[in-house]
């Protein structure tokens, strides 16, 4: 921000009415007969009085006078923004970002397996055209046996004529048939209109750039630790008690000497010759406890299933990218002086020099300092700060600012003027 003095009017000399502007006046002339002419030139009413044309010596003048003082350029301070800096465009890296990603991975390869799945039934009820009972309602056929209208007269179609695919059996075939052809009324239906709010392009779409960061995420997924593999295990062989009988010697046959029997007779004579006979013998068996083989002892193959763990780690999601941010222009408030207005000649009442007595000017003073505007010593003389002061007043408060009081400014600040 700038701020800076700009010429907003040159110097210029304007005629003023008042005695108060004889000390600084050029060129001094009574208002009686004085006028401006198309120009802004003053014109004297009664050409050739020269007598009435004269200096700033203040020598026989009326109390009512017009003074020619010269009205100093004027300056206004201006405050403006400048460039100090120009908009450029510079690249940001922007780190990738990760993210933790779970996801699943093959524990067991997929398969198909053949499923047998029973036939399913349902009970399926369907509608059919009764014709003797739309005959008896006083529907109207034709020869084909096609309804044609209701008993209201209202047209009658073919539902597939109507959606165009009716097939070429029924087609051939004319007529209702086993009563299972839909039909469907003709009705008039009013137009319909509904209020339909739309949007109009107030502004062409257009496409603008936006950089979008590299967005990443945390991936958690189940890594092999440890691959699957297959391992022996012996398998000790398993045993049980088996109670069993076990020979102990085989079974045989002895021969057993069976002497003669004898009765005593009177005489002693041979009953029974001796002779030989076998007797079987039964084996003699004993319950041994022993440990057998049931199962043979064998190897097989078991598999051991991998184990996983699950690793965290860090994937990229999005790449890391460049983006381009516009930097905006800086600007600085420049205060600068224009013009907002020419120079003008304007009538304005002012204080007379016969009202500007001191005891007035010390009144004025002292509503200055009472408004808040220092005009310095209040002695009833006006000094450059009496009208600095004024100045600022008349500013503060819209009024016209010039280099003498008047009459609006000593309204505004409460004192009479005469």
């Amino acid at each position: 921000t700038v701020t800076e003095r700009v010429k907003v009017a040159d110097a210029s000399v304007q005629w003023k009415r008042g005695r108060a502007y004889l000390g600084q006046a050029r060129e001094v002339r009574p208002v009686r007969g004085f006028v401006f002419d198309a120009n802004g030139r003053p014109v004297d009413q009664q050409p050739g009085n020269a007598a009435q044309w004269v200096t700033s010596n203040n020598q026989s003048l009326d109390d009512d006078v017009m003074c020619l003082v010269e009205i100093p350029e004027r300056y206004e301070t201006i405050t403006k923004r400048v460039l100090v800096s120009a908009a450029s465009v510079r690249e940001v890296e922007v780190p990738a970002e990760y993210t933790t990603v779970t996801r699943q991975v093959i524990d067991t390869q997929a398969s198909v397996r053949e499923v047998d799945v029973p036939a399913t039934y349902q009970t399926v009820s369907s509608q059919v055209i009764d014709v003797d009972a739309l005959r008896k309602s006083g529907y109207v056929f034709n020869d084909s046996g096609d309804i044609v209208s209701t008993p209201t007269g209202e047209r009658v179609l073919r539902a597939a004529d109507v959606l165009g695919n009716r097939s070429a059996a029924n087609r051939n075939t004319g007529g209702v048939g086993a009563g299972t052809e839909a039909y469907v009324r003709e009705v008039k239906v009013p137009a319909q209109y509904a209020t339909v709010k739309r949007q109009v392009i107030d502004q062409p779409a257009g496409v603008r750039e936006i950089e979008v960061p590299a967005a990443t995420k945390m991936v958690s997924r189940r890594v092999v630790k440890t691959p699957a593999s297959t391992a022996e295990l012996v398998i000790p062989a398993t045993y049980k008690t088996v109670e069993r009988q076990e020979l102990v010697s085989p079974a045989s046959s002895r021969e057993i000497a069976i002497p003669a029997a004898y009765k005593t007779v009177t005489r002693q004579v041979v009953d029974t010759p001796p002779s030989a006979r076998e007797i079987p013998v039964p084996a003699v068996l004993r319950t041994v406890a022993r440990r057998v083989v049931d199962v043979p002892a064998s190897i097989r193959n078991e598999t051991v299933p991998a184990v996983y763990k699950t690793v965290s780690r860090q994937v990229v999601d999005v790449p890391a990218s460049t983006r381009m941010i516009d930097v905006p222009a800086q600007y600085e408030t420049l205060s600068q002086q224009v013009r907002v207005s020419d120079a003008t000649a304007e009538w304005r009442s002012i204080l007379c020099e016969t009202n500007a007595t001191e005891a007035k000017i010390m009144e004025i003073q002292r509503a200055l300092a009472s408004a808040g505007f220092d005009p310095g010593p209040i002695d009833g003389v006006i000094r450059a700060k009496t009208m600095r002061a004024v100045n600022a007043y008349q500013s503060s408060k819209g009024l016209p600012v010039d280099s003498y009081l008047n009459l609006s400014t000593v309204k505004a600040l409460g004192v009479k003027p005469s």
